[in-house]
């Protein structure tokens, strides 16, 4: 009998394993082997460990050269790079490394140490106190390559690994997991702003981490955003306003609108809670030239229905808008709605001319309001 561990919040697979996994799984023979489910969601130690089979696994495999001292058999990874990324030379220990910008950086390793360790460690270079591993246990999860990641999300003074002056203003995202003695993780690091807009495309090229096929282009072949020909499947849904015309899908965009010429209207959903509600709003804030609210300040904002709840009403006209690209609009406004749902980010957003988007407002309104979750 093979006992196989379970551990919490992770599926175990089918009791009966096929011939093929023998060596990978380490069981003893082939047939319909009698597999005993251990549970041991109370014992520390194998709590990451995650059942997996051969073509799951993405990480170098360490086996003796084949033709010299040389020769290596290590697994060639690939992904998909986000736009305004750059791959940058690899270093120790670190598997790719990617640039977004002056200041941010995003690298993959396969390390030691375990999942509690390094969670740790982060958080001292962040300036913030050590957690428990219960609290670990809390985070959410996100794909990283074929596995199922912890979310780490801090949000502080980074000092890095030399310990030298702490860089204000930095934001730390991770995902991290445990198979058996390897950690793998996916980290970037930079300003908070820079890492806030990039948590969108930094998920994104975590759940692309592959093995690289034969011939493939290591990051992906061609435009990164090429499956952005269709908008996500849904489970909310709502109402457009008479006269709103649908605009073409984009990346992170749930569905976008066009209510009148030179304004459009979008719903985007931001994974494990998108970074809060707070810094989205002053994030809006910032691309219409506006300082940032208190969390006492954004409470006493106007309010608008959204999915049930009274979310914080954004009401900035007769300014300059700053897209994403650092594109400034004189005369624009910019209307705003966010909430958590499910701890997720839903956000409405509508920007143009500030005479068009003053027309629209009972119309923005009424489309916040008609959101729901598909019954």
């Amino acid at each position: 009998m093979v006992p196989i561990r379970k551990p919490r919040g992770l599926r175990v697979f089918n009791a009966f394993l096929p011939c093929a996994l023998g060596a990978t799984l380490l069981l003893a023979g082939c047939g319909d082997a009698e597999v005993v489910v251990e549970d041991v969601r109370e014992r520390r130690a194998h709590y990451d460990y995650i059942p997996r089979t051969s073509q799951q696994r993405f990480e170098p495999k360490r086996r003796a050269p084949a033709h010299g001292a040389g020769a290596s058999n290590e697994v060639q990874l690939a992904w998909d790079l986000p736009e305004g990324w750059a791959e940058a030379p690899l270093t120790q220990y670190r598997k790719a490394n990617f640039k977004i910008g002056a200041d941010t950086q995003c690298y993959l390793s396969i390390t030691g140490g375990g999942v509690e360790a390094n969670v740790n460690r982060w958080r001292k270079q962040m300036g913030l106190k050590p957690q428990s591993f219960e609290e670990m246990k809390a985070f959410p999860q996100k794909k990283l390559g074929p596995y199922d990641a912890l979310v780490v999300d801090l949000e502080g003074s980074f000092t890095g690994m030399s310990g030298g002056q702490a860089a204000k203003g930095y934001r730390m995202l991770g995902l991290i997991v445990q198979d058996q003695q390897q950690t793998i993780v996916l980290k970037m690091v930079g300003p908070a702003d820079v890492v806030l807009r990039e948590r969108p495309s930094f998920f994104r090229i975590a759940k692309s981490i592959r093995r690289r096929a034969d011939g493939e282009n290591p990051h992906g072949g061609g435009d990164p955003h090429a499956s952005a020909g269709a908008e996500p499947k849904s489970d909310y849904q709502w109402t457009a306003p008479k006269g709103w015309k649908r605009g073409k899908p984009k990346m992170e965009r749930l569905v976008t609108y066009h209510p009148a010429d030179g304004v459009q209207c979008y719903i985007s959903i931001l994974v494990a809670g998108g970074g809060g509600i707070g810094p989205n709003v002053n994030r809006w804030r910032r691309q219409m030239g506006k300082p940032p609210l208190s969390n006492a300040e954004i409470g006493n904002l106007k309010k608008v229905r959204l999915l049930g709840q009274d979310a914080p009403l954004l009401e900035l006209m007769g300014g300059k808008f700053t897209d994403m690209d650092g594109k400034a609009v004189d005369g624009a406004a910019l209307m705003g709605a966010m909430c958590i749902d499910r701890g997720r980010l839903i956000t409405i957003k509508m920007t143009g001319p500030t005479a068009a988007v003053e027309k629209q407002r009972e119309a923005f309104i009424a489309f916040c309001e008609s959101l729901e979750p598909v019954k």
